[in-house]
C-alpha cells in the first residue's frame, strides 16, 4: 500500500501572498542587486500585474543596450555566470 497525502493550497492565501508588500521588497531588493552587477545604466520598474508583483531590468543607454543584446549581460547577472 502506497502512503499517498494529497496537498490542498489555499489558492487565496497564494494570491494574497504573490500581492503583498513583502514580496514586492523582496523582488526589488533582488533587482538593486542585479543592476549593481551590470552597472548604472540600467533601470527597474517594480509593479502589480493581474496576478503577482513582477519586475523589469532594462537598459536604458545605447551603450548598455548594446552590451547587453552583445554579451548576455542580464542573464549572466541573474544566473550569476
Amino acid at each position: 500500500m502506497s502512503n499517498v497525502q494529497r496537498i490542498s493550497l489555499d489558492k487565496k492565501g497564494v494570491r494574497n501572498l504573490l500581492k503583498s508588500k513583502e514580496v514586492r521588497s523582496m523582488l526589488e531588493s533582488k533587482a538593486t542587486s542585479i543592476k549593481a552587477k551590470v552597472g548604472k545604466d540600467y533601470g527597474s520598474d517594480t509593479y502589480l500585474g493581474k496576478n503577482r508583483y513582477n519586475v523589469a531590468i532594462y537598459p536604458i543607454t545605447d551603450e548598455a543596450r548594446y552590451d547587453a543584446i552583445n554579451n548576455d549581460t542580464l542573464t549572466k547577472a541573474v544566473f550569476n555566470k
